[in-house]
């Protein structure tokens, strides 16, 4: 690979306009257009973004965070963040249809019936408690230093060290509370004497509980108190509050995962399950669910956000379900408990469906499935594509089959715009990941310099959550064009590579990710910066709808 990212994306267009083939097509605005165009980068040794022209850095990263961040199709998302690049496609429901961000994660229900393997996790015997070790305290002639107070709840803690004062001759300090240990960090005068600091590892909830440092991102104040409900609410149903001892477990020997001890990390986890996407969009008729898998654990490996009626459906349910049919209604598994209230089937009903293979009783015809010790039957839920890519590249980075499509044949037909960047296929090889990019239609002037440097993000964001390093970046162009009302615009464009200034030739421009941020949920825009970002000013290119 000699040839940089600019002078491939140049070549392109140049030989598009030379040797390109006029053609017309559905916008009304015909094309000159060649097929396959390939271009390659090595993104350890340049991020790809044009230097002869401004190419919207931040605008591309929020669509890009938007569709596999968000995994959204409402336009309102980005209108909010002043990025109108979808104003032309929107519905009247003002999203896109079922396209891009729908795909990866999406939220329709899937009736179809699948075997689940079961997802028993062990009780723990012993409950690791978190503590720190105690400091001693940085004695100065500051009397406040050593000073043992308390807070609003009670919580003994000492002052350790003093930090220093601000412009305003506010003086803050280091504490330390003696329970757990833990370390409050740059605390003012003000917030120690009103005993207005917590100690976030005090297991405040039936001893179990603790709220932990919060060092989660990208969620509203308004959802994380949601969550911190219904994490109370989960604590308290699965932990006897009555007593003292933590490990009272509730009812049926129920429990929360150590992990999830930690609303911090339940937070950080709640995204990653499936469904999160239908949760957010239809709050109320979504639940944290165990029984899914069979599971007697609350815990990020055994819980699912599902949807109420399933819910219903799965509660007390040891495996044993039935399937009815009834006329050309679509096929469903039943409990017990269903078949005797909602298809009126009494008991004697239920025995005989027992005793054989198919039954039928009132229009209906069962089949029963029989228990098994590791398996249940569950309605198929959507699956998380890049929850599923991560998930995959961690335990599996031999994989060959670390594909995303967000061309669902299906659904076509129900997008404003089908997917131009439509699938996404990843390797890891030496420690470093790599990305192909398959764009069935490219726009060379406009959106293939946005695709790839949206995908030379997303590929650096997810080596980072991933332990890995950057490897190659294929964008593979089935149908590259340039329309006729944007000749003028590549025509300057190419003009200007014969007389580029040097201090612009020169530049690197460099991605910088939030070292410490290791969940792919957690990044925001202001973790993502491309230094010494220089180039020759806007073009203004039309784009064709």
């Amino acid at each position: 690979m000699n040839k940089n990212y600019e002078q491939q994306y140049l070549e392109m267009c140049k030989n598009i306009l030379e040797n390109g083939y006029y053609d017309t097509n559905r916008t009304g605005v015909s094309t000159y257009k060649l097929p396959h165009q390939i271009i390659r980068v090595d993104l350890q040794k340049e991020f790809p973004i044009l230097k002869t022209k401004f190419v919207a850095f931040k605008t591309a990263v929020k669509e890009m965070l938007w569709i596999y961040q968000k995994q959204s199709n409402d336009v309102g998302e980005l209108q909010k963040q002043n990025v109108h690049i979808w104003d032309e496609w929107v519905d009247e429901d003002n999203t896109i249809g079922k396209a891009y961000g729908y795909q990866i994660s999406p939220t329709n229900r899937i009736m179809e019936i699948v075997p689940i393997k079961r997802r028993i996790k062990k009780r723990e015997e012993k409950l690791t408690i978190q503590f720190f070790d105690l400091v001693e305290p940085e004695y100065t002639d500051n009397d406040k230093i050593g000073k043992l107070l308390k807070n609003i709840s009670g919580e003994e803690f000492r002052i350790i060290k003093y930090v220093g004062t601000n412009k305003h001759y506010i003086k803050y300090y280091d504490v330390q509370f003696v329970k757990t240990g833990y370390i409050a960090k740059n605390r003012s005068w003000d917030n120690i004497i009103r005993g207005q600091i917590k100690d976030v590892y005090a297991r405040n909830n039936v001893g179990v509980g603790y709220i932990g440092e919060k060092d989660y991102k990208n969620i509203s104040k308004e959802i994380e108190q949601k969550l911190l409900g219904i994490w109370e609410a989960m604590l308290q149903r699965c932990y006897n509050s009555s007593k003292s001892n933590y490990m009272n477990y509730g009812a049926k020997g129920v429990f929360v995962d150590e992990r999830w001890h930690s609303f911090t990390n339940f937070v950080k986890d709640i995204r990653t399950l499936p469904n999160w996407s239908a949760k957010i969009k239809d709050w109320s008729n979504y639940q944290l669910d165990k029984d899914y898998y069979g599971a007697n654990c609350y815990s990020k490996e055994t819980c699912v956000w599902l949807h109420n009626s399933d819910n219903a459906l799965y509660s007390g349910n040891k495996g044993k379900l039935f399937k009815a049919e009834k006329d050309n209604f679509s096929k469903m598994y039943i409990s017990k408990k269903q078949c005797a209230s909602e298809l009126d089937l009494d008991s004697s009903a239920i025995q005989r469906v027992l005793n054989g293979k198919y039954k039928q009783h009132k229009g209906y015809t069962f089949e029963y499935i029989p228990e098994e010790d590791d398996i249940v039957y569950r309605y198929k839920l959507p699956t998380n594509q890049i929850n599923k890519l991560i998930e995959t590249i961690k335990s599996n980075p031999q994989d060959r089959r670390m594909v995303m499509s967000l061309w669902n044949v299906n659904d076509l037909t129900e997008m404003m715009l089908q997917p131009c960047c439509f699938m996404i296929i990843f390797d890891v090889t030496n420690g470093e990941l790599n990305c192909s990019l398959i764009q069935r239609s490219g726009d060379a002037p406009l959106g293939v310099p946005f695709n790839t440097t949206q995908f030379a993000v997303l590929t650096h964001m997810l080596a980072q959550v991933c332990n890995l390093k950057v490897g190659k970046l294929t964008h593979f162009i089935n149908n590259a064009h340039i329309y006729e009302n944007q000749l003028d615009g590549i025509k300057e464009q190419l003009k200007r590579c014969e007389a580029i200034p040097e201090d612009i030739i020169n530049s690197k421009p460099t991605l910088k990710l939030n070292q410490n941020i290791s969940n792919l949920y957690d990044f925001t825009i202001d973790d993502i910066v491309l230094e010494d970002y220089k180039h020759m000013g806007k073009i203004v290119i039309p784009v064709s709808v």
